[in-house]
């Protein structure tokens, strides 16, 4: 999608997660410093897509003590659409996962693989179930 619309993403501009971070107790408080450092390099970003709504408001967080006007200046986006994107200020724009769905196929595809072998019969192939995402747009994108 980004290079269908002419950005090159660099990897400088990825900020990668470390995995055992989130052991750490300030692990938000590393985000928010990566974010800040981000941002004060890159000033002429215009939107951040975020992994997952926490991230997302904590890079909100972060553009807001930096003068930084949402969605005026920067626009933020986060995958998942819980509780705290609607409770966000402004209110965070997401991509709908649809989680239940996810895990109601998933247990049918499952209960489906049990009684297969339960019955003793020919296992069925293994499939790739496509649920489709929505776009929730509030008041962190125009």
């Amino acid at each position: 999608a980004l290079k269908s619309n002419g950005i090159n993403p660099t990897s400088e501009l990825i900020l990668k997660i470390d995995d055992d971070l989130l052991y750490e107790e300030d692990h938000l408080g590393v985000i928010e410093k990566q974010v800040r450092e981000l941002l004060l390099l890159h000033t002429d970003v215009d939107g951040i897509f975020a992994v997952n709504e926490l991230y997302a408001i904590v890079a909100m967080k972060v553009a807001k003590e930096m003068g930084i006007e949402i969605p005026t200046d920067l626009q933020v986006i986060g995958f998942t659409d819980g509780m705290l994107s609607k409770h966000a200020t402004p209110a965070l724009s997401t991509v709908s996962q649809h989680g239940e769905a996810m895990g109601a196929k998933a247990a049918e595809l499952l209960i489906q693989r049990i009684n297969e072998r339960i019955e003793d019969k020919a296992k069925s192939p293994s499939k790739t179930v496509v649920i489709s995402t929505d776009l929730i747009s509030r008041g962190s994108t125009k």
